[in-house]
């Protein structure tokens, strides 16, 4: 009798081990919450397996608000099926808010329908979200979550940062980049949701235009293909529009990443003349040199410098003296200012705050077309060069010369759009944008 007690006790225990580690198992490989429906990961599981895909998520931000909580969410779709914790439901259509009786007692809901969901509101009305749709309930609103296959994603990328009517390289360059810096992906803000992103520009622009077929197009010719260096997958840093120079690493830190080491965005590789400020007035030589944002200009009132400063540095420098660059960076990038008043002087590091203290939204922004820009947070670049102008002997303000959209360091995407139309694959320009990388398959590392 103790004989067949103790054998049926050594069973329970194999069976509950072994049952851990293949509960263990499916968890870790379908990568979805403890919170979330359990009826449909065996489904999922089964669905990895064949289909042999790599999934993302991505955080849908509200348009309006830019945040993460959504007030109301309406979704449409074919066959669209509603999975809560014990059961799931078919619907046309569906109209949410924290209070929906659909959540149940669930603080999380699962929906996915046959090719794709709509959801009215978003940035362009005929953007499609593949793959499932994760409905969170807090207590600021629901939080979207969109688990969708890589290739979409990258698709989905492609069309809101490049355009789809951009040049083939360049759009499978842009597809390269993206996937990249997706992969790499290492963001703790959105782990509550096990989201690599949301869709904005703090990371990559996502299905805000729908993607056509040149962009699925550009995704499967690159399918599965990333920028590495050293055999390390690189964070894949781009832009809009240069001017005529790229920036480095060390923009973003002290870390070096020696693949962002800048370069010239024309055909000839070197680096910018001694006299950057001589050169940024001018009309430059790049790839770009037709592109509205390629060279700018702008004018600052003392009132609007001293104001800024004030906002930004809690500091009354009184009246405005003059502005200097203090360091440039590789292109010649500012990377140190100084702006003097007649009490106190500030000294400003960083290009991204160097362009937030020098704008005001109601100064006047000139590009090299004509257009005329208002309204902005920040300047467009920190290539720039300043000029202190005078009324009489008076100091009035600040004049900027400046030239690029965007942080400088990396692919130029306009850039690239440039040099597919002169023939480049997009392999030469990857290589153009990132020293010594190597393009190879995810599942190779």
């Amino acid at each position: 009798m103790k004989k067949v007690i103790i054998g049926w006790i050594v069973l329970l225990i194999l069976t509950a081990t072994a049952f851990r580690i293949d509960s263990a198992e499916l968890m870790e490989s379908v990568q979805i919450p403890e919170s979330e429906p359990a009826v449909k990961l065996k489904t999922l599981e089964k669905e990895k397996k064949k289909e042999d895909k790599a999934w993302v998520r991505i955080v849908i931000l509200n348009p309006e608000s830019k945040q993460r909580w959504h007030r109301n969410i309406k979704l449409r779709g074919t066959q669209m099926k509603i999975y809560r914790a014990k059961e799931k439901t078919e619907v046309a259509s569906l109209d949410l808010n924290r209070d929906s009786s659909v959540f149940q007692d669930d603080r999380v809901i699962m929906v996915e329908a046959k090719d794709g969901i709509t959801i009215e509101g978003t940035w362009d009305k005929d953007v499609v979200y593949y793959g499932t749709l994760y409905i969170y309930r807090e207590n600021s609103g629901l939080v979207m979550v969109n688990q969708v296959e890589l290739e979409d994603y990258v698709a989905g990328v492609v069309s809101s940062e490049i355009g789809v009517d951009a040049p083939k390289e360049a759009m499978k360059a842009q597809a390269v980049c993206a996937r990249t810096y997706i992969v790499s992906s290492k963001i703790k803000k959105y782990k509550k949701y096990k989201a690599e992103a949301d869709d904005s520009t703090d990371y990559q622009v996502y299905n805000r235009n729908a993607p056509n077929k040149r962009c699925f197009q550009a995704a499967k010719e690159t399918r599965n293909l990333i920028l590495t260096y050293q055999g390390k997958t690189i964070t894949a840093y781009y832009f809009s529009t240069s001017c005529g120079y790229t920036t480095n690493y060390r923009i973003w830190g002290r870390e070096k990443k020696p693949y962002l080491s800048g370069c010239k965005v024309a055909k000839k590789w070197n680096q910018p003349s001694v006299n950057f400020e001589k050169y940024i007035r001018g009309k430059g030589d790049g790839y770009e040199k037709k592109q509205p944002y390629y060279r700018w200009k702008c004018y600052l009132n003392s009132g609007q410098i001293e104001n800024a400063v004030a906002l930004m540095t809690g500091v009354d420098i009184g009246r405005f003296e003059k502005a200097e660059v203090n360091e440039r960076g590789v292109g010649g990038i500012a990377s140190q200012i100084t702006i003097y008043g007649d009490e106190r002087q500030v000294v400003v590091n960083n290009q991204m705050q160097i362009r937030k203290i020098l704008c005001s939204s109601y100064m006047n922004l000139e590009l090299q077309d004509g257009t005329i820009k208002t309204g902005l947070l920040m300047l467009p670049s920190a290539f720039i060069a300043m000029d202190t102008v005078y009324q009489g002997r008076v100091v009035s303000g600040l004049k900027i010369y400046g030239g690029g959209f965007g942080h400088g360091s990396g692919m130029s995407q306009n850039g690239a759009m440039e040099m597919a139309k002169q023939g480049c694959d997009y392999k030469q320009i990857l290589n153009h944008f990132y020293k010594k990388i190597r393009i190879q398959k995810r599942e190779t590392l």
